[in-house]
């Protein structure tokens, strides 16, 4: 295939994602989807070349959630996985996922999940 996700069958392709793929073709995929680095629609709007505003037009046009949502549900799911699965303390998580105050992760996470970081870990 020509391009990189139309395997997936969940990525709805069209003129506009089109236009996306091949705008950032040229970058490898630990670069397009670095969560831990880019937290904002900003940052992945210019590693794409295009305006915030155009990214979040292209990416409402083809999910249910805004781009922001996406990003964050990103970072909470790599958080979830390392909180459950590996030794890291919560500190050390929230330097890996890119946050450097582990005060405003664990806001973050107690937002989005409505549970503390801690709390959740002791669910398991």
């Amino acid at each position: 295939t020509r391009y990189p996700f139309e395997r997936y069958r969940w990525y709805p392709f069209d003129r506009y994602n089109r236009y996306l793929f091949e705008r950032y073709e040229r970058y490898p995929f630990s670069d397009i989807f670095n969560y831990c680095r880019m937290h904002t629609v900003k940052d992945y709007a210019a590693l794409l070349n295009v305006s915030s505003k155009t990214l979040t037009l292209y990416v409402n046009e083809c999910s249910k959630y805004s781009p922001l949502e996406l990003i964050n549900n990103r970072i909470i799911l790599e958080a979830k996985r390392l909180l459950r699965y590996s030794v890291l303390s919560v500190k050390e998580i929230a330097f890996r996922l890119g946050f450097e105050d582990p005060s405003y992760f664990a806001k973050f996470f107690k937002r989005l999940v409505k549970q503390s970081p801690a709390d959740y870990r002791e669910s398991f």
